[in-house]
């Protein structure tokens, strides 16, 4: 990962299930958070957790963070957007939005321009992340704004595959028609 070009100068992390798993960091996250540290990566938490702030401590990650919005007042959209309120140099297409819950990744995708990546299984990986930095990534994005049609990404490490849902969430396991629609 460290000869890519990472092209978001913001990330959003979700703690649970992005992070950590209730006991501990996943195995990449450390690595992943020095690394985009060392470039210049301004990262920020979103997270329902109450206890958010102490968490971090306890992980040893408090740190890398430039600050941690958490509560269940207000939903992801919300502290995102408080976020950005702070870098109004900032544009919503430099923002990479890392989240466990699929409805989360909707909400913001939805209202934003804002590259958001589900993260499935077992957290953030170096996957994710070049997910957020790839064309794919981009076309996908722009499939979902013509199409209404919202895009979540699971990694089978033996194929790759994007697992499409329409907005009701029904799964269409549609690896085929999406390379069709990126080789037009």
């Amino acid at each position: 990962m460290s000869n890519r070009n990472i092209d978001f100068k913001i990330a959003v992390f979700d703690l649970d299930q992005t992070l950590w798993d209730g006991r501990k960091l996943y195995s990449d996250v450390t690595n992943i958070l020095k690394t985009l540290h060392k470039k210049g990566i301004s990262m920020y938490v979103a997270s329902f957790h109450t206890d958010a702030l102490n968490v971090c401590k306890e992980l040893g990650i408090n740190q890398f963070f430039k600050k941690i919005h958490y509560g269940i007042e207000r939903n992801k959209l919300e502290m995102i957007r408080n976020i950005l309120i702070d870098l109004p140099e900032a544009k919503e297409s430099d923002v990479a939005f890392f989240d466990d819950n699929y409805e989360n990744i909707k909400l913001v995708k939805k209202e934003t321009n804002i590259r958001c990546i589900h993260v499935v299984d077992s957290g953030i990986t170096w996957y994710h992340i070049n997910i957020a930095c790839n064309k794919l990534y981009k076309f996908v994005g722009d499939l979902y704004k013509s199409d209404e049609t919202t895009v979540t990404y699971e990694f089978d490490w033996l194929r790759p595959r994007v697992d499409l849902f329409n907005d009701d969430g029904f799964h269409l396991d549609n690896f085929a028609l999406l390379s069709k629609l990126a080789l037009k």
